[in-house]
């Protein structure tokens, strides 16, 4: 078991914020090369351009992780506000949030129909499940997402036909 007094977690905190911004740094300058290549390989076209998909699907992956953890270094630093919350309720604002980037890509959501009242952070559960979907609307190697969100056995689960980790 791994405990860490309230100094320690500050200096993990900071650390994990620098670790983060220095590793988006290479990420977009990865994006920058890739164009380069696409436009100058020119002896196998086809292949070249898949090669850069798949490599632009990685950095994506790989930012959309690295944002994760930045998010969690800053969710440490916050206070929560816990009240009783209608998780259906919070599911549709994040929809409706949502709503011009699932329009634009033609994304399929389905809730299930019975979601329950928790005691949770609203902001923080919206936060959370926001990152979540909009990363399963954006990493999905189909034409479009297909995004199924349940709740069954006091446990969420969300399903959709993206790349995987």
């Amino acid at each position: 078991e791994l405990i860490m007094d309230q100094n320690e977690r500050l200096e993990f905190q900071k650390n994990i914020s620098v670790i983060t911004h220095d590793l988006k740094s290479p990420l977009n300058s990865c994006r920058f090369f890739l164009g380069i290549v696409r436009n100058e390989m020119k002896r196998n076209p086809a292949m070249a351009e898949e090669v850069a998909s798949k490599m632009e699907n990685q950095l994506k992956k790989m930012t959309a992780l690295i944002n994760d953890v930045s998010i969690y270094s800053r969710l440490e630093k916050q206070h929560f506000l816990i009240e009783s919350s209608n998780t259906k309720l919070i599911f549709d604002a994040v929809l409706e949030e949502l709503d011009p980037l699932i329009s634009k890509t033609k994304a399929s959501i389905t809730l299930g129909k019975d979601f329950p009242t928790l005691s949770v952070d609203k902001r923080h559960f919206q936060m959370l499940f926001k990152n979540i979907i909009k990363n399963a609307i954006l990493y999905t190697d189909r034409t479009h997402a297909n995004i199924k969100i349940d709740y069954k056995n006091d446990c969420f689960s969300v399903k959709d036909n993206g790349i995987g980790i």
